[in-house]
């Protein structure tokens, strides 16, 4: 169990790493484009991909961290379950299913 929590953890950071990189690509190309910070908050579409869906998903990744770090001292405990949850919550609230299955 604890081998598959270190693999889920890694994998979790090594997303974290390549959304970074994306979402700052993307912040890039909005400021080449012109926009301004009051342009991309008045679009939900860009609000959503350059906001709230990087933000959520450090949430969920600090949440799933915090976790860990929770079942690191004792292997069962209630609070790492309940963080697990609700980063598992945030990843899927905030994940395009609109454009996966469009």
């Amino acid at each position: 169990m604890r081998n598959f929590i270190l693999v889920m953890i890694s994998l979790l950071h090594l997303q974290l790493i390549f959304g970074l990189l994306l979402t700052i690509r993307y912040l890039f190309s909005l400021s080449d484009a012109g926009f301004s910070f009051k342009e991309v908050m008045g679009n939900a579409a860009v609000r959503y991909q350059a906001l709230e869906h990087p933000v959520m998903m450090l949430i969920a990744i600090a949440l799933s961290t915090i976790a860990h770090v929770y079942l690191k001292k004792s292997a069962h405990n209630k609070k790492a379950a309940f963080l697990l949850l609700i980063a598992f919550v945030c990843m899927l609230g905030r994940v395009p299913l609109a454009k996966i299955f469009a």
